[in-house]
């Protein structure tokens, strides 16, 4: 059974966007998790993509991750967004 979420996210945020806030939610809840549960975090988003019926053709890694950090993650979890940010700061 798919959620409602999932069903009208791409037709709600497109294709990219849809990735990006499904990312953006894995983001939020991932800061100070452990190692093995960061996995099934990946696998659960990984499946998320597929409920959702993302078609990444066109979208790259890069695309998916600036949504996230940059949209996404402010609306969803703003008091962990700066960390985020920081995380993906180019050093």
């Amino acid at each position: 059974m798919i959620s409602p979420e999932l069903e009208g996210c791409v037709r709600r945020f497109g294709h990219t966007g849809c990735a990006a806030r499904l990312y953006a939610q894995l983001l939020c809840a991932s800061l100070g998790t452990a190692e093995g549960e960061l996995e099934r975090m990946e696998a659960k988003l990984a499946e998320q993509y597929d409920q959702a019926a993302i078609d990444f053709r066109g979208i790259t890694p890069e695309q998916v991750e600036t949504a996230a950090v940059r949209y996404y993650a402010p609306m969803l979890c703003p008091e962990k967004s700066p960390k985020i940010r920081q995380l993906f700061a180019p050093s």
